[in-house]
């Protein structure tokens, strides 16, 4: 199993033990999901946005990588939904605070580089999103 597949396995584990304000069958570890259209909000979505890497043992074909991971999430659009996203982004910025501080043999290092925010007015009801990027460096 490649070590991106069980980085997003560990980061949405501990969002679903550490996030209360989006129920756990509503955090998935894919960007195909189809949250845009699911009832099933707020929901966040966890992937694989890209990757750079630079070989730094030759020999033995050792990579050091740096991933790009998105944590998006996703609210019904109304007059509460900048607040909703706030406090979503909060709890996940706390938890992967703490996931970086436990530290794991998947990774080095989880640092926080950004959030987009958006308001969505396609679908039957309008959402608002909020997307964290985070930039995560291991070795394969």
């Amino acid at each position: 199993m490649h070590k991106r597949k069980l980085i997003r396995e560990e980061i949405v584990n501990a969002l679903k033990n550490g996030v209360s304000l989006v129920d756990s069958t509503s955090i998935f570890e894919s960007r195909m999901e189809p949250i845009f259209e699911s009832e099933k909000i707020p929901a966040i979505a966890v992937y694989t946005r890209e990757e750079t890497a630079d070989s730094f043992n030759d020999v033995e074909k050792i990579y050091h990588r740096k991933l790009s991971l998105a944590v998006e999430v996703l609210v019904r659009g109304n007059t509460g939904s900048d607040d909703a996203i706030d406090a979503i982004c909060e709890e996940i910025e706390t938890v992967l605070h703490s996931v970086q501080q436990e530290r794991s043999s998947n990774y080095q290092t989880i640092e926080y580089t950004g959030t987009e925010i958006a308001f969505i007015a396609e679908g039957r009801a309008p959402k608002a999103a909020a997307r964290l990027t985070y930039t995560i460096d291991y070795e394969t």
